[in-house]
């Protein structure tokens, strides 16, 4: 609730949301990629932010057959703790649908497994 010295408005009052999920949080949630084309391929992010700036490692040990997951420092991160899953679709991957998830371990003494939900619809190409 926001007091104001608007005469009209007095008080505005806003719903504040959020979820906390852990020591490490993902940005998005999940990894959504509807639109990947068979014959280009693409590359999806989600960041990796891990409380209190802590230095983290990171091993995927598991992922969907058809994709290549690795975890890499955030570009232009100043600070520690920042970190992206980058999830690729090579080029020449055949039309299907991939939900599934990727698995990493950490070293983070409260997060040992991070799980990220994905969603990856290969297309084929526009007629």
């Amino acid at each position: 609730v926001f007091k104001t010295d608007h005469p009209k408005q007095p008080e505005l009052r806003i719903a504040v949301g959020g979820k906390m999920v852990g020591a490490i949080n993902l940005m998005p949630s999940g990894l959504s990629m509807h639109d990947v084309y068979s014959k280009a391929g693409a590359t999806g992010e989600v960041s990796l932010l891990v409380m209190s700036q802590r230095e983290t490692k990171f091993k995927v040990v598991k992922k969907p057959e058809n994709v290549k997951a690795e975890v890499a420092p955030a570009e232009g991160a100043t600070k520690p703790g920042r970190y992206r899953l980058l999830v690729t679709v090579p080029p020449g991957t055949p039309p299907m649908r991939i939900e599934e998830d990727v698995v990493l371990e950490t070293d983070h003494p409260k997060a040992s497994t991070v799980i990220v939900p994905m969603s990856i619809w290969v297309l084929d190409e526009p007629k």
